[in-house]
């Protein structure tokens, strides 16, 4: 599937998952692992031919009946005479047994020994009936003209003897889900079994009926063969695979929420690419109690990211780490409220990992943050105006204004005065 560069993992996630995206930092020296999943669907039919001898008491009509069948093209290589109609045979069966049954089980068992199983049988010979390219279900009883006799007996008794054999078709199916580079910790199967695809194509790879024999198994299911045919069976007159490999790429990555170290998946990134973060937990914990300045942050932040306002990035930039030093400033910014901030940063399409990483930065500060004269020039006056409103209302939500919030307001004010 080739190699999945850190730059590229990028853009398939923030193509696929902005969300996502914008949550998590990728560093460039994150390792992105390949795990080739391969979804298996293997179909087989199994031959075996159930052997019957008997003896019965016949009349004329029934006698002549077999003696036709015995010498019809009798020849070494027309060994089998096919009988579609089974009307012989229940007709044999009514009849009085006679003869010896030890007799019967020798001949029925060295009839066994030459065609059970199906792969010593010429299949030039035994031609079974097909259901399109599939062996049918309902087959015809073939009898053993060899094994055919009528004797009579010194009171001119007849004892007819038939030995035939019926072909039963025993269908498998199972599907294998397997990864050659070690299953991925976390990912659950049913994600590989969504991608399957149409599994109804199935190749055939093996046919041993009608004079065909082949084998010819695709390089993507021979390492599982032996898995495969512990659920469907060896030595089989047919077998159908359908398989589709499904490329996943792990990688670690930053959660700016909780700025743990991580570890997710990029799924079948080139048809129906999905995102899968934190795969031991992926649950989402519930923000509440945040103090009405820190929602009033969070709720300019989330419109910045919506709207695309801030048109030059510089700016955007700035008012960001303005808001977030105003907001720990006081120094009593609890960890859910950090929690509702970082929601807000990651959702503003502009910025970047590196971007994050600065303002997730800041969010961990203690105090009054360090900001320097450049975090109050906007490239744009306008922006900084609207900054300085959000900044008073917000100071004011929680009924005062420290010295802190008022030294970072006054300061973006001399600036704005000075342009």
């Amino acid at each position: 599937m080739g190699t999945m560069t850190t730059d590229r993992l990028r853009e398939i996630i923030k193509a696929v998952s902005p969300n996502k995206f914008n949550s998590i930092i990728i560093d460039n020296a994150s390792k992105v692992s390949c795990h080739n999943y391969c979804y298996i669907k293997a179909f087989s039919q199994r031959v075996e031919f159930h052997t019957s001898s008997r003896s019965a008491y016949v009349d004329n009509t029934l006698a002549q009946r077999i003696l036709e069948i015995k010498n019809n093209e009798a020849t070494a290589d027309k060994p089998y005479y096919r009988l579609d109609d089974r009307s012989l045979i229940e007709t044999f069966d009514s009849l009085p047994k006679a003869g010896s049954e030890s007799l019967m089980e020798s001949t029925k068992k060295k009839v066994n020994e030459l065609i059970n199983g199906g792969r010593e049988v010429d299949h030039n010979i035994i031609i079974l009936n097909r259901n399109k390219d599939r062996i049918a279900l309902q087959q015809p009883v073939f009898i053993v003209k060899e094994e055919c006799d009528i004797t009579t007996s010194d009171d001119g008794t007849k004892i007819g003897t038939l030995t035939y054999f019926q072909p039963i078709v025993k269908e498998d199916e199972t599907v294998l889900i397997r990864c050659k580079e070690g299953d991925i910790e976390g990912l659950k199967e049913s994600v590989i079994e969504s991608r399957k695809g149409d599994d109804s194509a199935l190749v055939r790879m093996v046919t041993h009926f009608n004079g065909i024999d082949k084998e010819n198994y695709d390089k993507e299911i021979v390492p599982y063969l032996e898995l495969i045919h512990d659920k469907i069976g060896e030595d089989n007159a047919l077998e159908e695979y359908y398989h589709r490999v499904i490329p996943c790429y792990t990688f670690s990555y930053k959660d700016i929420l909780t700025g743990e170290n991580r570890t997710g998946v990029l799924v079948d990134p080139y048809q129906t690419p999905e995102v899968i973060l934190n795969l031991e937990n992926n649950g989402t914990r519930i923000i509440n109690g945040i103090h009405d300045h820190i929602k009033g942050i969070s709720r300019f932040l989330g419109s910045i990211g919506k709207t695309g306002k801030y048109k030059e990035k510089s700016d955007l930039m700035r008012a960001t780490r303005l808001l977030i030093s105003t907001a720990v400033a006081d120094g009593v910014v609890t960890e859910e409220e950090k929690q509702a901030l970082t929601l807000a940063i990651r959702n503003i399409n502009d910025l970047t990992d590196n971007d994050r990483e600065e303002l997730f930065t800041l969010l961990g500060e203690k105090g009054t943050p360090f900001l320097t004269d450049e975090d109050y020039l906007f490239y744009n006056p306008d922006n900084a105006r609207e900054t300085l409103e959000r900044l008073q209302e917000i100071a004011t939500s929680d009924g005062e204004v420290s010295d802190s919030e008022r030294d970072i307001m006054e300061r973006l004010r001399l600036a704005i005065n000075d342009k």
